[in-house]
């Protein structure tokens, strides 16, 4: 009896021990998050008050823009589309063309102080946005309650970190499913199986939880078909955007792109990383065809057979993966 005495009360002390160690740790990494949020719609943190980061990520387009392509503070037109930030902490490459990006704290560098295309244009005006933040009440108490007296940018682009590294919801039918939750229709069930088929290989790159892992562990960066050469097959009819070429200046790498996550696809239209596909129906038509002719365009791009019914089923599949719950959570909107 003694023993067991002694194994709870040693139980017991452990658990007061590690929640007395983690508990403030934890405080603090919300604190710091929750400024984060106030920075993240902020258009202050722009460098002429016009863009924040949600102009270009909105919580309500499940944290795109819906444009094609994203437009910067002074109206600089960006090449590339935005991306979602829903459930980005399980990402391992965060941009469409840089490989070398692979944190959140260094993709939050690009919109900030980008120099090729002005996003938010930190960089013409650091010290005033400094003080811009470090001058407002709101932002002093919240600072004063992480147990910071001012904010420095390397404080603002941890705070930008943690808060999207908790922009998570997996909250999407197909969850519901997989936990027996819920049930598919039977359209949706018909295109989860034509999804999941070895006919379309959808999912040999649009695996894992996010559907943005390729299967056997290959490269997250792929020509899929969407890639337009000229007869030189390697200048793009489209625009001067050769993805991935343009870091490595490997020509295999002509044409390839990050392959994005499916989540909340039906709501993030228009699509590829110049936004020039406006419809699901028409995406996977594209695809049907065996996408355009190219040296380096991916072999599991060969084109299929599939009636406008399928079609319409694997479109239903795809609403599965749609989740809009935590738009119910304040966390996730402006706080202004």
């Amino acid at each position: 009896m003694k023993k067991l005495l002694l194994i709870f009360s040693f139980a017991s002390f452990i658990s007061f021990f590690n929640f007395r160690c983690t508990s403030p740790g934890k405080q603090r990494r919300e604190r710091t998050a929750e400024i984060g949020r106030y920075l993240f719609f902020d258009k202050r943190l722009s460098y002429n008050n016009t863009k924040s980061c949600a102009s270009c990520h909105d919580p309500e387009l499940a944290f795109t823009d819906g444009y094609h392509r994203s437009i910067g503070a002074n109206g600089d037109l960006h090449k590339r589309n935005a991306p979602t930030l829903l459930n980005i902490s399980g990402n391992h490459f965060f941009t469409y063309a840089d490989s070398t990006v692979q944190s959140i704290y260094q993709q939050v560098n690009i919109p900030l102080f980008n120099n090729q295309f002005t996003e938010l244009g930190a960089i013409r005006n650091k010290e005033a946005i400094l003080d811009r933040i470090n001058n407002d009440p709101v932002y002093n108490k919240l600072l004063q309650q992480a147990g910071k007296s001012k904010a420095s940018w390397d404080d603002i682009r941890l705070c930008l970190e943690i808060y999207c590294q908790s922009l998570n919801s997996y909250k999407a039918k197909y969850d519901k499913v997989l936990k027996e939750e819920a049930i598919y229709t039977p359209d949706e069930k018909e295109g989860a199986s034509i999804f999941f088929s070895k006919e379309l290989g959808c999912s040999q790159c649009h695996g894992g939880v996010n559907f943005n892992m390729p299967a056997n562990n290959s490269s997250p960066y792929a020509d899929n078909g969407f890639y337009e050469p000229d007869s030189s097959h390697v200048t793009r009819k489209f625009s001067t955007d050769q993805g991935l070429f343009e870091l490595s200046n490997n020509p295999s790498d002509i044409g390839q792109f990050k392959i994005p996550t499916l989540r909340n696809c039906m709501v993030t239209a228009p699509y590829m990383h110049d936004g020039r596909i406006n419809t699901m129906d028409s995406v996977i038509s594209i695809y049907s065809k065996g996408g355009n002719k190219h040296v380096n365009k991916h072999p599991l791009i060969t084109g299929f057979s599939i009636t406008e019914r399928e079609k319409k089923q694997l479109i239903r599949f795809l609403q599965t993966l749609t989740d809009t719950s935590y738009l119910k959570s304040e966390y996730f909107t402006d706080p202004f």
